[in-house]
């Protein structure tokens, strides 16, 4: 089917814990929606547009449906349902419908899906970008690069973009919008926040 690049990363430890390794796809590239509409229309009947219908009113029914309760199975994807989530307590008599939120859809790849997976071949990555990034001016750089042709970042994004796990991606995004001169602004919802530069920092000039 394809051929994936990996590099190997060191997993954030407790300390006086033995250190361990993971691995993580290196060659990501983000296919937007305009590519998916041309590649189905291109090999089907369907026009652009009516790819585009189909998937917007798909999208409002599974909203609608698990917004409910309920499960929503897509042959050959898969099962779309909602999270939900209250904070972390010791009495339940405490929790009551005032105190649940939504954490967000929750999905189950279909079995058919996963089969697709099964013929990927994995290379190592030469490039170790995730080793290199380890100053302010580097991330500077990245970063100036990126916000170039992107108005806002969200913390997946970054992640990537740095090459950092996600518990250092969170703490530097911390550390970025903290005041005075915040290098980033957050913004967004809870559960869904994005950044965008903060340009009346030092960071940027």
């Amino acid at each position: 089917m394809g051929e994936i690049n990996y590099d190997v990363y060191e997993t954030p430890h407790v300390e006086g814990r033995k250190t361990t390794y993971h691995v993580r796809v290196t060659n990501s590239e983000l296919i937007d929606f305009e590519a998916v509409k041309r590649h189905i229309a291109e090999s089907s009947t369907a026009s652009t547009g009516d790819v585009a219908l189909v998937v917007e009113q798909l999208s409002k029914f599974i909203a609608k449906e698990i917004g409910k309760g309920n499960r929503v199975h897509i042959d050959g994807i898969g099962y779309f349902s909602i999270g939900i989530e209250t904070d972390a307590t010791d009495e339940a008599k405490t929790i009551n419908a005032t105190r649940v939120r939504v954490r967000g859809p929750k999905y189950r790849p279909d079995k058919t899906l996963c089969r697709e997976l099964t013929d990927i071949s994995f290379v190592r990555t030469p490039m170790k970008k995730h080793s290199a990034l380890t100053t302010d001016s580097e991330r500077q750089y990245i970063l100036k690069d990126y916000f170039s042709s992107h108005p806002v970042i969200n913390r997946a994004e970054f992640q990537q973009l740095l090459g950092m796990t996600k518990e250092k991606a969170l703490r530097i995004l911390r550390e970025y919008c903290q005041q005075p001169d915040a290098v980033l602004i957050k913004d967004g919802s809870r559960n869904s926040p994005y950044y965008l530069p903060n340009y009346s920092s030092p960071f940027w000039k």
